[in-house]
């Protein structure tokens, strides 16, 4: 044989490396849930004050720098106030905005250490037809409808109560109408057409 092939010739196997010895199994350990919820709350609340501390350094060195260029704007109104004075003119004060509320003097609400009166739960009245009065609404719509046998619209009975003079300070007429149109003295002959009964 060769050397060669003696240098060639199979090496011994190596033995199989053994396995990496396994830890123990251990039991399911509990983790502490609310220590780790806690914990991070903490840190939570660390980055939170951090930031508001970054904040309130950023809003102080606003107002600074605000007040730094009022400071100046109020010298120079002095300055012109001065200058306006000295030629001969006058100056006058800035006028405020008024409040905004309740004026001075007006009713307030309840005093601190009285207690609200309880409030009694209203009743609802039955709808009773009042009479007409003389000169009364009921009375005008009576007589626009007296002609009529096949009845009127409410807005057709607003443009007549117009036409024949009838006065009245509301500046909407047509609500009045249909809750005078309710009483006792008019009937109702198809929807929103009305005669007097």
């Amino acid at each position: 044989m060769n050397d060669s092939q003696e240098a060639q010739a199979p090496e011994a196997p190596e033995a199989p490396e053994s396995p990496k010895p396994r830890k123990p199994r251990r039991k399911y350990q509990r983790r502490n849930v609310a220590a780790d919820v806690v914990a991070r709350l903490a840190e939570a609340q660390k980055a939170q004050v951090k930031n508001e501390q970054e904040i309130a350094k950023l809003r102080d060195a606003r107002i600074k720098e605000i007040s730094k260029g009022r400071e100046a704007l109020v010298s120079r109104i002095a300055d012109f106030d001065a200058e306006v004075l000295a030629l001969g003119g006058t100056v006058s004060k800035p006028k405020r905005k008024s409040k905004v509320g309740r004026p001075a003097g007006s009713k307030t609400k309840a005093k601190s250490g009285r207690k609200p009166k309880a409030k009694v739960a209203k009743v609802a009245k039955a709808q009773v037809a009042q009479p007409a009065k003389k000169g009364s609404l009921q009375d005008a719509v009576a007589s626009v409808l007296k002609g009529k046998s096949k009845g009127m619209r409410l807005k057709d009975i607003q443009v007549a109560l117009e036409e024949s003079g009838y006065k009245t300070k509301a500046k909407n007429l047509y609500p009045l109408i249909a809750q005078a149109v309710r009483g006792s003295q008019f009937k109702t002959v198809e929807r929103g057409v009305y005669v007097v009964s």
